[in-house]
């Protein structure tokens, strides 16, 4: 398993990856903040049940909610940004190497060019970390039924 994210304004964003768990194909991603409030989606696409659903997650480690909801993920091709943080992460090694030489303000400058380019990233392949609307009503009950299998 591969987990890729970025800490910016005080929590970690925690971009898509795929997890398989016995009959189950799951995506996940979410942001997860320093003072431990989170909120996730975890999406399943491959399951028993006969239709995508979806997870949100959301609270503290103390006081948590889960809800149902619609699949942010169809499929196992879910965006990736691997580039973009291995961008962002050569760019963060070179910048704290040179910072004596260039200065604090060139690495901040290179740090905000590199968030830049995952930000870019984000809005050509739509991406949010956003959680997903309610299942229908349709969908609610189908997946009462199969619980009750």
């Amino acid at each position: 398993m591969s987990v890729r994210g970025i800490v910016k304004e005080n929590q970690l964003e925690v971009f898509p990856f795929i997890l398989k768990v016995d009959r189950y194909t799951l995506a996940l991603d979410g942001l997860q903040g320093f003072d431990q409030n989170f909120k996730y989606h975890v999406a399943a696409i491959k399951s028993p049940i006969p239709f995508r659903f979806g997870v949100n997650l959301g609270g503290n480690f103390d006081d948590w909610r889960w809800k149902l909801g619609k699949a942010k993920f169809k499929s196992t091709k879910i965006p990736l940004f691997d580039e973009e943080i291995d961008g962002l992460r050569l760019n963060l090694v070179s910048s704290i190497h040179n910072i004596f030489d260039r200065g604090i303000e060139h690495a901040i400058k290179r740090n905000e060019e590199a968030q830049q380019a995952i930000e870019e990233k984000k809005a050509e392949v739509a991406y949010s970390a956003d959680l997903t609307e309610d299942l229908s009503e349709k969908e609610v009950k189908e997946l009462e039924a199969a619980q009750t299998e």
